[in-house]
């Protein structure tokens, strides 16, 4: 997730704080308990959704995203499925970004530690998927 915001271009003060919010996303997927929730987070009047630069930005983050986890050999063998399966995972993972940063909420967050169970995701999976 870093890299792909870095590599769009965004503010390096939006990617730590993309980054601190992703705490709640791991909370979330491995069933911990949370804080407060990023979409709260308002700095000069803008969610970080809107310092993303929208839902298009986010995509184009998420594009991104599984492009590096294909090579990343620590999380690679997750992503090892049909194309028409990895492009459903992006917009689920794209729904989901949206409204954890501040836009329309279309992916039920109460999902995700179950949809994700059967991985076995630990720490350092999730420690991959936001470098």
């Amino acid at each position: 997730m870093e890299k792909a915001m870095t590599g769009l271009g965004m503010e390096d003060e939006t990617v730590d704080e993309v980054i601190i919010s992703s705490e709640e996303i791991r909370a979330a997927l491995l069933g911990r308990a949370t804080g407060i929730a990023a979409h709260a987070k308002v700095v000069d009047g803008k969610s970080v959704m809107e310092r993303l630069g929208g839902e298009m930005n986010v995509e184009a983050i998420v594009e991104m995203m599984y492009g590096g986890f294909r090579g990343d050999p620590r999380v690679k063998y997750f992503f090892e499925f049909t194309k028409e399966k990895l492009e459903g995972w992006k917009l689920k993972m794209t729904q989901f970004m949206v409204g954890a940063f501040g836009g329309a909420v279309t992916y039920e967050d109460n999902k995700l530690r179950l949809a994700h169970y059967k991985f076995n995701i630990t720490d350092y999976h999730f420690d991959a998927f936001v470098e």
